[in-house]
């Protein structure tokens, strides 16, 4: 006769289901956390090396209005030609003019922010794409993992009912 409150369950088997559930569960999440890990080429060439759980998070850098961008062409000086070059007083002239316009609130404006663009700019979409692909591995596994939880726990709570009631 099957008598499952007399059954000898020494544990070993509850143990390895234990200890194969967190390491599975523990690769799902490396899996979904992979994307965001591991370093990616940014740049024209591929030049820059940028990692997602870093570079990810930074804000973006507004780029130069199309105000600015016109007073930096009109404000620019003009490149001296070839018999201007030569002439030391014009150079003079031309650098003191070269030095005012790169010192004006646009031009810096500009300049910072092609050095940026350049630069950490490069990784930010890129490793904000890794970033939600992640998320959303990550979401799949606790989704997974809670949808196993409440099944166990539904199944295991109608056996007891099932047997509390047979019993009486």
């Amino acid at each position: 006769m099957f008598d499952p409150e007399r059954d000898d369950d020494d544990g070993t088997h509850r143990f390895c289901v234990r200890l194969l559930t967190i390491i599975g569960i523990s690769l799902a999440v490396c899996i979904a956390l992979y994307p965001s890990v591991i370093g990616f080429p940014a740049g024209p060439e591929g030049t820059t090396t940028c990692m997602a759980i870093t570079n990810g998070w930074h804000g973006e850098m507004a780029p130069p209005t199309a105000a600015d961008l016109a007073a930096i062409d009109a404000g620019a000086p003009p490149m001296p030609t070839p018999a201007q070059a030569q002439d030391a007083a014009f150079m003079a002239r031309f650098r003191a003019a070269w030095q005012a316009f790169k010192a004006r609130p646009d031009t810096q404006r500009a300049n910072a922010w092609v050095e940026w663009e350049t630069g950490p700019g490069r990784c930010i979409h890129e490793g904000r794409h890794r970033l939600i692909v992640s998320g959303i591995g990550l979401g799949v596994v606790a989704a997974v993992c809670a949808g196993v939880a409440i099944v166990r726990r539904t199944r295991t709570n109608l056996r007891r009912s099932h047997a509390a009631s047979a019993g009486t």
